[in-house]
């Protein structure tokens, strides 16, 4: 369930997991007398877990573990754009349409982690933030930005136009990319549920270089086949075996979180981002895809 809520931050959406007593009937939902049909505006409150009916005016006070996350989340991005590497003196400034696209498809994203991304100079990358929030398509959440909808609709027209001229070939490559998709969770799945806290101090490492094999394997060389094919009709796309043979070197020199640690450039967070954008190329989306 924990897992639901970390996904769902990731797609910008809020979220609460562990509602028991809520039953999902056609039109709404019910908690024991009372429906809540679809489209009825509810205010939600975390920190009590209590669901409001209508819009309800809150008071903004951070906790005082926030400062705590702050630091934690500051470090991560420094290791982020270390993992990934500085970008050459010579990098061209990305495209506004490649910034916009990289923080839909993360739901929130700051400085570091569009210019880690893109291999891009971060003045570069604060430059194309600065057009694209003065045309309302992203906006700013303290340190961070999200994309408003305008900016999402923006990034759907362009990929509309790809899936117009080559839909049909990202649909051929979306399917030879599912057996490596479904190889590489078996493995994230398999290495978590071996892992042992009373022997991971000692095994961690070892264990690490072992995924890695089994994703150079399974996985890695049959994922650049299919990205090589996609970039030719895509070029941005040849970014992902930069990133994610980053990640793979990173996993075979015994980090563990270079295999699905959310917070770095790990193998897991790169294909998910991969996938999503073979899915969105083929003219697909994620519900169809289940």
């Amino acid at each position: 369930m924990s897992h639901a809520a970390v996904v769902a931050r990731s797609w910008n959406l809020p979220a609460v997991v562990g509602a028991s007593d809520l039953v999902i009937e056609p039109g709404g939902v019910r908690v024991g007398d009372v429906f809540v049909a679809v489209g009825e505006t509810v205010t939600v409150d975390g920190t009590a877990g209590i669901v409001l009916r209508g819009a309800h005016a809150g008071e903004h006070v951070d906790p005082p573990e926030l400062e705590q996350l702050r630091r934690w989340a500051s470090t991560l991005g420094d290791l982020v754009a270390v993992s990934s590497g500085a970008a050459p003196d010579h990098t061209p400034p990305p495209e506004d349409i490649d910034v916009l696209r990289i923080v839909v498809l993360r739901g929130r994203a700051a400085v570091a982690d569009v210019a880690a991304v893109l291999g891009a100079a971060p003045a570069d990358v604060t430059a194309s933030i600065d057009r694209l929030a003065d045309a309302e398509q992203l906006d700013r959440r303290g340190p961070t930005v999200t994309a408003t909808d305008l900016g999402r609709a923006q990034l759907a027209l362009h990929t509309d136009d790809v899936v117009r001229r080559h839909g049909s070939a990202f649909v051929v490559l979306l399917d030879r990319f599912r057996d490596p998709d479904r190889a590489l969770k078996r493995l994230v799945t398999g290495h978590q549920l071996a892992a042992d806290a009373a022997t991971a101090a000692t095994n961690a490492a070892a264990a690490s270089r072992g995924v890695a094999e089994q994703i150079r394997h399974e996985v890695h060389e049959r994922a650049l086949v299919v990205i090589a094919d996609a970039a030719a009709f895509v070029p941005r796309l040849q970014r992902y075996a930069r990133r994610l043979a980053v990640a793979l070197e990173r996993l075979d020199e015994g980090d563990d979180r270079y295999l699905a640690h959310p917070g770095v450039e790990s193998y897991h967070t790169v294909w998910f981002e991969l996938h999503e954008e073979l899915i969105r190329l083929a003219g697909s989306d994620r519900s169809e895809e289940h």
